[in-house]
C-alpha cells in the first residue's frame, strides 16, 4: 500500500529560468526552508520528526510561456554527514542527482479564478524525458526503477515519481532551455506502507 499526500506547490513563486543550473557542490548548514522569493533554492524537508522519509516524491512541472516551450529539472537528494569535530554541529551536506529531466509545456493550463495557487498562465508540462538517474548494477524486470514517468505528450498533464533512497533534504532546480520564462511544480511526498 503507498500513502499519499496532497499536492502543494514546490516554490511559494514561479523561478525565473533565465539562469543556468547552478554547479554542484558541498555545502555547510543547509537549510531546509524554502524562501518566498522567484529566486530561493527550492529545498523541502524529505524526513519527519522520527527520522522517517518518504520513499518517493511525486513531480507534476509546470511554467509560464508557450506551448512547447521546454527547461531542465534536476532533483538532489541532499545527504549529510556527521562532523569529525564533535564540537562543530554544523552538517557538511553533499548532493547526490536523483533525477535529470527535460520537462517541455504543453497547453494544458491552470483555472482562471486567481485565488488558486495555480492560474491560466501556468502551463503543465505533457512530455518528461529522463536525462540521468541513478541505475541500478543488476538489470532485471522486478527491480524499482529510480523514476517512473507518465509523459503523455497530448496536452494532459504528466507526473515523474523519483525515489529519495533515503535523502534528508530534496532540491528542485530549474534552467531555461527554449523560452520559457518561469518554473515550478506541484509536489507530495510518497510513503510506501509495505515493510
Amino acid at each position: 500500500m503507498t500513502l499519499g499526500r496532497p499536492m502543494r506547490k514546490a516554490r511559494t513563486t514561479n523561478r525565473d529560468a533565465s539562469e543556468a543550473l547552478p554547479a554542484l557542490t558541498t555545502e555547510i548548514d543547509l537549510l531546509p526552508l524554502p524562501g518566498s522569493t522567484s529566486t530561493e533554492r527550492c529545498i523541502l524537508l524529505a524526513g519527519d520528526v522520527q527520522g522517517c522519509g518518504p520513499d518517493a516524491i511525486r513531480l507534476m512541472p509546470f511554467g509560464g510561456g508557450s506551448d512547447d516551450d521546454s527547461y531542465l529539472m534536476r532533483v538532489i537528494g541532499w545527504r549529510r554527514m556527521v562532523p569529525l569535530n564533535t564540537s562543530d554541529h554544523r552538517g557538511l551536506w553533499v548532493p547526490p542527482v536523483l533525477a535529470g529531466i527535460t520537462v517541455t509545456l504543453s497547453a494544458f493550463v491552470g483555472p482562471s479564478q486567481s485565488n488558486f495557487p495555480l492560474v491560466s498562465t501556468d502551463r503543465f508540462a505533457d512530455t518528461l524525458s529522463v536525462t540521468s538517474q541513478p541505475v541500478h548494477s543488476i538489470t532485471t524486470t522486478n527491480y524499482d526503477a529510480a523514476s517512473f514517468v507518465y509523459s503523455p505528450a497530448n496536452d494532459t498533464p504528466g507526473w515523474i515519481l523519483v525515489r529519495t533512497f533515503g535523502a534528508e533534504l530534496v532540491e528542485i532546480q530549474t534552467a531555461d532551455n527554449t523560452t520559457t520564462p518561469t518554473t515550478n511544480a506541484i509536489y507530495n511526498w510518497e510513503y510506501d506502507d509495505d515493510e
